[in-house]
């Protein structure tokens, strides 16, 4: 008897309080990223008679538009919403330096401009909060995969013979990313939010340069501790209502 009369309240308090909408989403939208780092050559100098080994470093801070869209599918009960979901978005990163590398005993190169493309595809977690409607808050972290392409150039500035050398390459990292944001309900099938994320790509290597004669110079560069950090606003389309 007392575990009927358990099981009957149970089931009354779910009837009167959830509030189910289980199904698919999709999003697009777009916005900023802050990306940061720390660009290292590790140059190597020969002549006759003179070998000299010099760390240089070039800091990456740079402001650029980003895109995004994805999906996935949501649960919801009460206030709260679990909601794992696939996305997929593209930066590009810009490094401009003049006089890049400033070695002794004579500068070895007088620019140095290198573009970042980074296409990337996560697999994130989303769990939300809706503490006064139309409001909720969320938080969000994710793995992925990024494809990284890097064009870079130096201009060298030898005497009597200047040069140049291009390096483009080509790498795939795993990276991962957290944050959070705030949702806001526009009808039972529309929502629109804004995102803060910190995302890490980890070291992208971006070729090695070399330049010969009158030295042979060379340049292995690599971008270490490569970060963003991500300001989005999306537009998501619910199929089904958020309201039961």
């Amino acid at each position: 008897m007392f575990h009927k009369k358990t099981a009957l309240l149970f089931s009354l308090f779910i009837a009167g309080s959830s509030a189910f909408a289980d199904g698919f989403f999709i999003q697009g939208g777009g916005g900023i990223a802050q990306n940061s780092g720390t660009n290292t050559a590790v140059q190597t100098e020969s002549r006759p008679g003179v070998k000299t080994v010099q760390l240089n470093q070039i800091n990456l801070n740079d402001l650029t538009p980003l895109w995004s869209i994805g999906g996935g599918y949501e649960w919801t009960w009460n206030h709260w919403t679990v909601a794992p979901g696939v996305t997929f978005d593209q930066t590009t990163t810009r490094v401009t330096q003049s006089p890049a590398l400033q070695p002794t005993p004579i500068p070895i190169a007088n620019s140095y401009t290198s573009n970042i493309n980074a296409s990337n595809i996560f697999l994130n977690a989303k769990v939300s909060y809706a503490f006064f409607k139309p409001w909720s808050v969320f938080f969000l972290t994710g793995v992925g995969r990024s494809f990284l392409s890097t064009n870079s150039t130096f201009n060298f500035d030898y005497s009597p013979l200047p040069a140049s050398d291009n390096q483009k390459n080509n790498v795939e990292n795993m990276v991962w990313q957290v944050g959070g944001g705030i949702d806001y309900t526009l009808t039972p099938q529309w929502t629109i939010n804004t995102t803060l994320l910190y995302r890490d790509y980890g070291n992208v290597p971006s070729g090695s340069f070399y330049v010969n004669p009158p030295v042979t110079t060379g340049f292995p560069i690599s971008y270490s501790n490569y970060s963003a950090v991500l300001f989005t606003i999306n537009i998501v389309f619910h199929f089904v209502s958020l309201v039961s």
